[in-house]
């Protein structure tokens, strides 16, 4: 590709393909569970993103997993809640991650298409389970 004149859907596609391949060097280098580029956001001149990383190690998995078994257990939710699978508007979605510090969607999943983190209120994410569970 060339010289960007805009932002658009293909250019972001392809920028975010380069970048994750550049993270995913730096992940190894540094021994982390996860560093990526979630929710990319442009206009036609501008582009932002937030970079997620998360250390590995028993710590970090029991805490996350701690975490996960008590947010679920509030919210009327299964207690496997992550990686659990579910379809919303069409598309299928893997839970990754729970952030309880953001109160309307906090429930973070990956696209099992797009590879992109759409995040989701507790009410969807029951929804898409029940609907799942009744197939």
């Amino acid at each position: 590709m060339e010289k960007l004149e805009k932002f658009d859907r293909l250019s972001i596609a392809i920028l975010t393909e380069e970048i994750d391949k550049a993270l995913e060097e730096i992940r190894i280098k540094y021994g982390l569970e996860e560093l990526v580029v979630d929710l990319v956001k442009s206009n036609n001149i501008t582009m932002t993103a937030k970079l997620t990383g998360r250390v590995s190690g028993v710590h970090a998995k029991n805490f996350e997993h701690n975490m996960a078994l008590l947010f679920a257990d509030y919210n009327g939710l299964p207690a496997d809640l992550l990686n659990q699978e579910f379809i919303s508007n069409g598309k299928g979605f893997t839970v990754i991650r729970i952030e309880p510090r953001n109160p309307r969607y906090p429930i973070l999943a990956r696209g099992l298409l797009d590879n992109l983190v759409y995040k989701f209120s507790v009410i969807q994410v029951k929804e898409a389970l029940e609907r799942k569970k009744r197939v």
